[in-house]
């Protein structure tokens, strides 16, 4: 009874139009990354850390899944839908061709803030970025080629849950970080950088837009063109589209909390380095004294043998007047 309920809910769901019908269906995995996130990135900011790599250490995650995805689109959208092509791959080519908006488009933006946040070359990022050494980010960059080979249409649910998270709670983390930004990160004494009271994007230009509203223009064509093309697809690619959305929810938030293991492990192992360099320290200061109180102990007790007159050394000379 409870399981045909639920393939109800879910029909009713489907009936809906598309962007809607996203927003109800992944309420809880939403919910909980938007949990991590907000319970993680004031460690991330003053006064807690004082400089950016901590952040520019997670976005580096995340740029990696930009690129995947952006980079699969792109091809895609290259393609023109020929005649010879079977309809429903024209349709989910034409799709994706409309949904298109370049102006979205982070990955460069991605690889621009990160080359200043960490003050290394652009190539250099670029290269950390298309190369991820995390492992959970790895399968996710496989998991998104796989789709794109796959199931093309399903990369509908990367726009909206990538794209749409930049104006939800993307325009509070962005004045956080603004605020760490212009208070420790760039500081004037150390740093080549200019902070232009023109320019707010500086490191933080993948939270930007380039539009006279702030992306919110934006943000409407895309929803417009979402809802017009998600009439177009079937039910069963609508559902996956939904799945693939729950999907991208539930693996970004497996990235975070890999992150925060990698992190420990970092920390702990610099606790064990510490104390590692600390007992060697002792082992060393020891090997080097024992065999001078080995020394003096034999000459002391060489004196009390044998009555000859040795001067003992300095640390036994208190006892040797007493002696006396």
């Amino acid at each position: 009874m409870m399981r045909d309920n639920a393939s109800q809910t879910q029909r009713q769901r489907l009936e809906i139009p598309l962007v809607k019908a996203l927003g109800i269906s992944t309420r809880p995995q939403h919910a909980r990354l938007n949990q991590l996130i907000f319970a993680r990135l004031p460690l991330a900011l003053p006064p807690h850390s004082l400089a950016a790599q901590p952040y520019a250490q997670g976005l580096l995650r995340f740029a990696s899944i930009y690129h995947a995805f952006e980079s699969a689109w792109r091809i895609l959208s290259e393609y023109e839908p020929a005649s010879e092509l079977p309809l429903e791959t024209a349709v989910i080519l034409s799709s994706l061709i409309h949904l298109h908006v370049p102006e979205l488009a982070r990955s460069d933006r991605l690889e621009e803030d990160l080359s200043l946040l960490l003050d290394a070359p652009r190539s250099e990022i670029a290269d950390r970025i298309r190369h991820p050494v995390s492992q959970r980010t790895c399968d996710f960059v496989n998991h998104i080629r796989d789709v794109a080979r796959n199931r093309p249409h399903a990369l509908i649910a990367y726009s909206w849950v990538l794209y749409m998270a930049l104006f939800n709670g993307g325009r509070w983390i962005r004045e956080q970080l603004a605020t760490a930004r212009d208070i420790s990160w760039f500081p004037l004494s150390e740093s080549a950088v200019e902070l232009s009271p023109e320019d707010n994007s500086t490191g933080l230009s993948f939270w930007y837009f380039d539009s006279d509203e702030d992306g919110d223009d934006i943000k409407a064509d895309f929803s417009a063109r979402l809802s017009e093309v998600g009439s177009m697809f079937s039910t069963d690619q609508k559902e996956d589209i939904i799945d693939e959305a729950k999907t991208v929810f539930e693996r970004c938030a497996e990235m975070i909390e890999e992150l925060d293991h990698t992190q420990q492990k970092g920390a702990n192992e610099l606790v064990t380095e510490d104390e590692t360099s600390s007992w060697s320290g002792l082992y060393e200061f020891l090997r080097l004294l024992l065999p001078m109180v080995v020394m003096q102990l034999l000459v002391v007790l060489l004196k009390r043998i044998s009555g000859i007159r040795v001067r003992a050394p300095l640390p036994f000379r208190k006892l040797e007047k007493k002696e006396n």
